[in-house]
């Protein structure tokens, strides 16, 4: 009951909400942000408003979630139940989750196709070789 007398004060605008430098920067800030600078004096509507506001308002997880599902529900496993292929698309997803993980902690990886020709490792074993002639020279 506490959140919706806070929402009656901030629809009113009573409080900090009638300050005018409250309202401008509620139309430049993001919200979650406006919430956690201003809503300090409504603890129980800050909390509601900053997890309503934080959420994403895109639909990829869904897609990205029906995806696996039906790489693991197909054709050929249409006999398995929903409940039963969660499992799968669960171990699927979180399969697919480490690869990513593990690619990034290697950090970028040289492309295939990118190889030296044989003039140019010829040319780098040459320029190798005289700088380590000339080295032995100085060392004599």
């Amino acid at each position: 009951m506490r959140a919706m007398e806070q929402y009656s004060a901030y629809s009113s605008q009573l409080g900090i909400f009638a300050r005018e430098t409250v309202r401008k920067s509620a139309e430049s800030m993001a919200p979650a942000a406006w919430w956690e600078m201003f809503g300090g004096g409504f603890p129980q509507l800050q909390s509601v408003a900053v997890k309503i506001l934080s959420q994403s308002a895109s639909a990829s997880g869904c897609e990205q979630n029906w995806s696996n599902f039906s790489f693991v529900h197909s054709d050929s496993r249409n006999r398995l139940t929903t409940s039963r292929a969660c499992k799968p698309v669960w171990l699927y997803s979180n399969m697919r989750l480490a690869e990513r993980t593990q690619s990034l902690e290697q950090g970028p990886q040289a492309p295939a196709w990118e190889v030296f020709s044989d003039e140019e490792c010829q040319g780098s074993d040459a320029d190798d070789s005289s700088s380590v002639e000339d080295s032995s020279s100085d060392e004599e």
